[in-house]
Formats: C-alpha cells, sequence, structure tokens
C-alpha cells in the first residue's frame, strides 16, 4: 500500500523551490504599486533559511537564482516594453546576484557555522547590491531593500544618517535575527537565543520613533517655483504652461528633454529661451543638447539654467546618460549655480537614481536640487511609480528640497523630510507650483557617503578570496595527500 508524503517531507523536498518563490513575492510586495512596506522585515527569512539548509553549492545558488528570476521579472516587467526580448537577459543577469547572495552564504555557514552565516548575511547583501546597482556596466540602482521602505517615512528618516543601503543592511539585520530565532526554535534552545532578534528589533523601533520625531519639523517654503509636465517637447506648449504658473515663480524647471535640439548659446532657440526667461522674470532650467566641442557628431544632455534677465549662468551635463540608449556623453563634473534664491544643484533623471551624483552636489555647496526627468509614457504607469518613490529618499538622505518635473509623470515637490508637498499624476498634462527653501545643514551622510556599502563589498570580496584560496590549497597534491592521511 504506497503511503502519500507528509507535508514536512513535501517541504524537505521542495523548499529549495517554494522558499525563493515565497521571498520574491514578499519582497515584490514591497513596492509600487502595492507599497507592503512591512513585509520587507520578514521577506529574506525563507530564502535564507532555503539556503542555510541547501545540501549543496548547486542547490543554494538555485535557490538565489530562482528568487531573483520571480522577483525581478515580475518587478520590472516594464522594461519588455523598452527592450522587447533584450530584457529576458537583463532578468537573467540580474537573477545572478541573488544566486551570488545565496551561495556565498551557504560557503559563510558550511565553513564557519549558521551563526556567523547570518551575522555576515546583511554585508554579503549590501556589498552585492552595490556592485549591481553603481560599479559595473549594467548598473541599475532600483529595487533595493532600502527603497522598499519609501511609504515607512519615519523609517526612511534613516536615510540622512545611514543612507538608503544603511536601511537595506537594518532590512537584512532583522530578516537574519528572526532567521536565527526560528532555527533556535526548532532545535528547542534555551530562550536567551532570542536575544539577537530582540536586540535589532528594539533598534528599529528606536530608529522609526527618532524618524517620527523628524518628522514634526515643519518645513515652510519662502521660494515660490513651478515646473510643466509634458511629452510633446514643443517649445510653444512648455512657453504656455510656464506661462500658467501662478504666484510669480522664481524657477520654473522644465523636464529631461523638453526640448530635443541644441539650446547652445548660437541658437535661435537659446535667444527665445532667454526671451522667456526675461519675460517671465524667473530663473529658468530647460533640459536640451549642447554641442561636444571638437566632437560635431556627438552631444551633452543638458540642463541650461537662465537668470531672470535671460543671461545664461551655466550648464549641468547629465553624468550618468542610460545605457543603450542615445543619451549623450557623460558629463564629469558637479557644478552648482549661484543665484538669487541660493545655491542650485541639477542632476538629469537618472542621475538621480545614484546618491553620489546629488551627494557631491550638495557637497559642492547646492541649496535646493532641482531634477528634470523623462519618463515615457510608453513605458507603463509601473516605471513611473517605481522611479518618483526613489526622490524622497534622495531628499532625505541630504536634507533639500527638490524640484523634480518628469515628462509624463509623477512630477513632484519634495521637501528635506521626503514629504511629496505637490505632484501630478501619471499621463497629464499640466503644471506643479509650491513653496521652497534653500537649506545649508549637511546630514551624516552626505559626510560618510558610501562607507557602508564599500565597506560590505571589500567584506564579500575578502571572503570569497578566502574561500578561492582555501580551494586552490586544498587542490594541491602534497595538501590533498596531507588531508586524506588525516
Amino acid at each position: 500500500m504506497l503511503s502519500h508524503p507528509s507535508i514536512p517531507q513535501l517541504w524537505d523536498k521542495a523548499r529549495w523551490a517554494i522558499a525563493p518563490l515565497v521571498s520574491a513575492v514578499l519582497f515584490a510586495a514591497c513596492f509600487p504599486p502595492y507599497n507592503c512596506w512591512p513585509l520587507a522585515f520578514i521577506a529574506f527569512v525563507p530564502l535564507l533559511l532555503a539556503t542555510l539548509t541547501a545540501k549543496n553549492s548547486l542547490e543554494a545558488r538555485a535557490i538565489g537564482l530562482i528568487f531573483g528570476s520571480i522577483f525581478y521579472t515580475f518587478t520590472l516587467r516594464w522594461l519588455w516594453q523598452i527592450f522587447p526580448w533584450f530584457c529576458l537577459l537583463l532578468w537573467a543577469v540580474l537573477a545572478l546576484f541573488p544566486a551570488l547572495f545565496t551561495w556565498t552564504i551557504y560557503l559563510a555557514k558550511k565553513r564557519w557555522g549558521t551563526a556567523a552565516a547570518l551575522i555576515a548575511a546583511p554585508c554579503f547583501w549590501v556589498g552585492i547590491e552595490y556592485f549591481r546597482s553603481e560599479l559595473w556596466l549594467l548598473k541599475f540602482a532600483w529595487l533595493t531593500p532600502g527603497f522598499s521602505q519609501t511609504a515607512n517615512l519615519p523609517l526612511l528618516q534613516t536615510a540622512s544618517l545611514i543612507g538608503v543601503y544603511g536601511i537595506s543592511a537594518l532590512i537584512l539585520i532583522i530578516n537574519s535575527s528572526l532567521c536565527w530565532l526560528i532555527l533556535k526554535n526548532q532545535q528547542k534552545t534555551p530562550s536567551q537565543t532570542g536575544q539577537p532578534a530582540l536586540i535589532s528589533l528594539a533598534c528599529l523601533m528606536t530608529l522609526y520613533l527618532w524618524g517620527a520625531m523628524q518628522l514634526q519639523h515643519l518645513t515652510p517654503g519662502k521660494i515660490p517655483v513651478g515646473a510643466i509636465q509634458t511629452e510633446t517637447s514643443s517649445l510653444v506648449e512648455n512657453t504656455q504652461l510656464s506661462q500658467q504658473i501662478p504666484n510669480q515663480p522664481q524657477l520654473i524647471v522644465w523636464p529631461e528633454y523638453s526640448l530635443f535640439e541644441f539650446i547652445d548659446e548660437d541658437t535661435e532657440t537659446f535667444k527665445k529661451l532667454s526671451e522667456l526667461a526675461a519675460k517671465l522674470n524667473t530663473h529658468l532650467i530647460v533640459s536640451a543638447k549642447e554641442k561636444v566641442p571638437q566632437h560635431p557628431d556627438k552631444f551633452y544632455n543638458t540642463a541650461l539654467l537662465l537668470a531672470p534677465n535671460g543671461q545664461k549662468i551655466g550648464s549641468y551635463y547629465k553624468n550618468n546618460p542610460v545605457q543603450y540608449f542615445d543619451d549623450g556623453i557623460p558629463g564629469k563634473k558637479f557644478p552648482v549655480f549661484s543665484t538669487a534664491i541660493g545655491k542650485i544643484g541639477i542632476a538629469i533623471c537618472y542621475d538621480m537614481d545614484f546618491s553620489h551624483v546629488l551627494r557631491n552636489l550638495v557637497k559642492n555647496g547646492a541649496e535646493i536640487l532641482a531634477i528634470p526627468t523623462y519618463d515615457a509614457m510608453w513605458w507603463t504607469p509601473l516605471q513611473h511609480l517605481q522611479h518618483s518613490a526613489m526622490a524622497p529618499a534622495r531628499a532625505i538622505e541630504h536634507r533639500r528640497w527638490i524640484v523634480r518635473p518628469t515628462s509624463s509623470g509623477i512630477s513632484q515637490i519634495i521637501d528635506p523630510y521626503g514629504r511629496i508637498q505637490t505632484s501630478l499624476p501619471v499621463g497629464e498634462t499640466g503644471i506643479i507650483s509650491g513653496l521652497i527653501d534653500r537649506r545649508t545643514d549637511i546630514t551624516l551622510y552626505n559626510i560618510m557617503g558610501y562607507r557602508i556599502p564599500q565597506a560590505s563589498l571589500f567584506l564579500v570580496i575578502m571572503y570569497l578570496g578566502i574561500e578561492l584560496l582555501m580551494a586552490i590549497k586544498f587542490r594541491l597534491p602534497g595538501v590533498r595527500n596531507r588531508v586524506s592521511i588525516k
């Protein structure tokens, strides 16, 4: 008579597939349009449990690969609109990084034990995440655990201390502590083994309460500003929208590629823009193209800043053109422009995704940040929601007002505590306006910068280097013979 396997037996056989699926679903639910941010603090527990009980290195890597494939394919499904078929390769490449994470956890557990592996897990994740996001050809800084807390403004205030990568580390610490608690309860170990989880939760609550206190600060603005949202790239329409902004704005910002033409000072378009700034008596930021000296076939993706008298104050060149797009050649500098309303720093669209751009602007004296952005309507509303969700964290990291117009939404004016003062939904053509202020204070994160992810990446490299040396040493004939004799 055939006996049916019990649920524990089924779990033991299929956990390598079920656990990463559960983790991927929980983690995906933390991001727009769902914004179930509390799930981030348990999302990695199934993934860690399955990895720590993996039967071999291949199974450990498969667990991470399944997690990454499901998570990135689901959350970045809008990439199909931009790179049909090629996005399959992008999803697969992104999935390799969680596979590297679970593999390192498995190796650490095998060599040093479960406790050491869980202690190292936050460092391993953040180090690998930092490399994936910022240090290689396909750098892509979206969908990190830190950004999962965009709707959790009290905890997000911690970004002013440790940045978004620090919040990622905090989330992994909580998950590792819960994983340790589960494992010890299964082993019926004495109750004091729950102390790591209690300490982690106490730290989390302390930071949450501190953040809630920070949100008590009121940030009334004094400087009237405005921005336009349109995807037509028409000088006539942009001019008409700018004239509709109320309260005599002292700064008007147009979206990225608000004009798909050159705006060098010798062009007729520059002359018309200069006349418009003088007519409106406002500072005007226009994003278009400028020629590269000595390279007539190349251009800079440019944000031009004009004074209220129509004179050019300066240009910012996009530092991070989007890969595989005709997006100009990268700029190398982070200029800050002194104006009557304060020192203005400008970043363009994809620049915002990498915190070092805004950090360099603030270090150079920026008191106000403008981020003209191009998010095409055909990239789907999901892309717009995910991209706009990153902006509040950047405002908090540096405690600066941000004026962020986008071509088709979501345009935003954000205060230094990540509160969205006004916005315009996806797909609408129109204007936003509000009051902002200049800030000169410097956050701890602005001083420290990438120290946490850099240290984490260093530890990942060191650990994998040790594993490689140990593997080579073990394979040397003399060493192998001594091991076999023992």
